[in-house]
């Protein structure tokens, strides 16, 4: 699996969420490169192929929860899951789905 800010990482993110029994919503967005690092915590340098040059846009996965959770909503980046998914040497989808559990779940 390609781990990407992408809506077919996004859909999976969904199917993880039903299947795990914990309720969020991903979907790629556009956010301005000013607002990058605010909203991710994450150096524009660290975009990478996220940053669009011609509209000076980054795509991220925003990960929204019901409103009766009070939660504020995720912003997730190709670097971050990246990260933490070559951290925790994910080999199964099963051990992708529980990075994500650990990481979404409120």
């Amino acid at each position: 699996m390609n781990i990407a800010v992408s809506k077919t990482f996004a859909r999976f993110i969904n199917q993880t969420a039903k299947a795990l029994n914990f309720e969020a919503h991903a979907e790629v967005v556009a956010i301005p490169s000013s607002a990058y690092e605010f909203v991710t915590g994450t150096s524009l340098w660290d975009a990478g192929n996220d940053y669009d040059i011609t509209t000076g846009t980054c795509r991220v996965i925003e990960v929204s929860y019901p409103y009766e959770f009070y939660a504020t909503r995720k912003f997730l980046t190709t670097y971050e899951l990246c990260r933490e998914f070559k951290k925790r040497r994910v080999e199964t989808v099963e051990e992708l789905q529980e990075m994500l559990r650990d990481m979404l779940e409120i």
